[in-house]
C-alpha cells in the first residue's frame, strides 16, 4: 500500500494513483516488463475503494495520455484508461466545448464479486494537468517490451 501521505502520481477528481514499480514476472511466469504494481484509489461521499497489485501496463497510461491530449483538442470526445484486467476503468467525457468533463470510475478488488462506481465532473481547465501528470508517468515508466524501452 502507499505510505500514509505520500502523494499520488497521478489524481484526476477523486481518482488518485500511485505507482510502486515494473512488475517484473507476469502471471504465467514470463517476463512481462510492461506491467506496473499500482495502487489505486477512489473515494466518494460515504465510500473510499482502494486496491493493489499488478493490473496496469505502461502501456495503458501511455494510450490514456494519447487520448487525452486528443480530449484537450476535440472537446466532445473521450479518453479512457481500460485495462486489460477487469479491475479497473477510468472514462473521461467532454461536454463539446461547454467547459466541463463528465468523469466515471470503475474500481474493484473483486470483479467477480464487486463492482463500485464513482461519478465525477471537472472543469476541462484540469486536462493540461493531467496531461502533465501523465506525460511524467509515462517517462518515469516507459513502455517495456523484452528488457527495453519502446520508443
Amino acid at each position: 500500500m502507499t505510505e500514509p501521505g505520500s502523494p499520488p502520481d497521478l489524481q484526476v477528481g477523486p481518482f488518485a494513483l500511485w505507482i510502486h514499480r515494473y512488475e517484473a514476472l507476469g502471471e504465467d511466469g514470463e517476463e512481462d516488463a510492461d506491467g506496473l504494481h499500482v495502487t489505486a484509489r477512489c473515494a466518494g461521499q460515504g465510500a473510499e475503494v482502494a486496491i493493489t497489485g499488478t493490473f496496469l501496463a505502461a502501456s495503458d497510461l501511455e494510450q490514456w495520455l494519447r487520448e487525452c491530449a486528443e480530449l484537450q483538442r476535440r472537446p466532445e470526445g473521450e479518453a479512457s484508461l481500460e485495462p486489460v484486467e477487469p479491475n479497473l476503468a477510468v472514462r473521461l467525457t467532454g461536454d463539446g466545448g461547454f467547459g466541463r468533463i463528465e468523469g466515471e470510475v470503475e474500481i474493484t478488488p473483486d470483479p467477480l464479486f464487486q463492482q463500485h462506481s464513482f461519478r465525477f465532473q471537472l472543469e476541462s481547465s484540469g486536462l493540461p494537468n493531467l496531461i502533465q501528470q501523465l506525460a511524467a508517468v509515462c517517462r518515469r515508466y516507459p513502455v517495456m517490451r523484452g528488457g527495453g524501452a519502446i520508443t
